[in-house]
């Protein structure tokens, strides 16, 4: 089921590349300069079939919630079984990528990336292979496989974070959106697939992809 929810997203995803790829061409060939199509896109779809048995997702696979009680998912190779995490279902292995995560409220919650062949399964996960941002509920600390975990201060709570991940020059930094600050940025050598990841265990709120809008203009 979670297969088939994840297949059917992939498609509505493809689909719209196609309808903005048409409208594009069709506003070209009809010289149309005043007409403007803004639409919203998720940066990062989560995997269901990576998620843990105690988070629940969004239909739209773009938030997650933490739950106590632990669903009956089938125990993948690819699901975790120990800690509230779940990854994106594409993975970067060049270019420059980014994406926002609204936080909230939400008082126990980790974002980052990690390499596609790091162990998932067990309580090992966050000693190599994880390069992250994570709120404990009374501090802010950060993890690299360079960096043992580290605390660090900010002026405000964070309310939305952006991660980015710069594949071709090696760094994955990390700031705030709502006052611009870098927080974090780590320098390392990137040799395999990165994905995004998240992790939360606060039941009373979510954590959620933010979409980003794209404009599509006539030239």
């Amino acid at each position: 089921m979670m297969k088939d929810r994840l297949e059917e997203m992939n498609r509505h995803i493809s689909a719209l590349s196609h309808i903005i790829k048409d409208i594009e061409e069709r506003m070209k060939a009809s010289d149309v300069s005043f007409l403007k199509v803004t639409i919203k896109l998720s940066p990062v779809i989560l995997d269901p079939n990576t998620a843990s048995p105690q988070l629940i997702l969004s239909d739209d696979l773009t938030s997650l919630t933490f739950n106590k009680s632990r669903q009956p998912f089938p125990d993948n190779a690819e699901r975790f079984d120990f800690f509230r995490c779940v990854l994106g279902s594409e993975g970067f292995k060049s270019g420059t990528h980014s994406w926002d995560v609204e936080v909230g409220n939400n008082s126990a919650w980790t974002v980052g990336v990690i390499t596609a062949s790091y162990q998932r399964k067990g309580d090992n996960f966050f000693k190599a292979g994880v390069w992250y941002v994570q709120y404990t509920g009374k501090e802010y600390v950060s993890q690299s496989p360079e960096q043992p975990a580290t605390r660090f201060s900010v002026k405000e709570k964070l309310r939305r974070m952006r991660v980015q991940l710069d594949w071709d020059n090696g760094t994955v930094s990390f700031s705030d959106l709502v006052t611009n600050t870098q927080l974090r940025t780590f320098r390392t050598v990137l040799r395999e697939t990165f994905f995004p990841f998240l992790q939360s265990i606060c039941e009373s709120s979510p954590l959620r992809i933010l979409p980003v809008k794209i404009q599509i203009s006539s030239i």
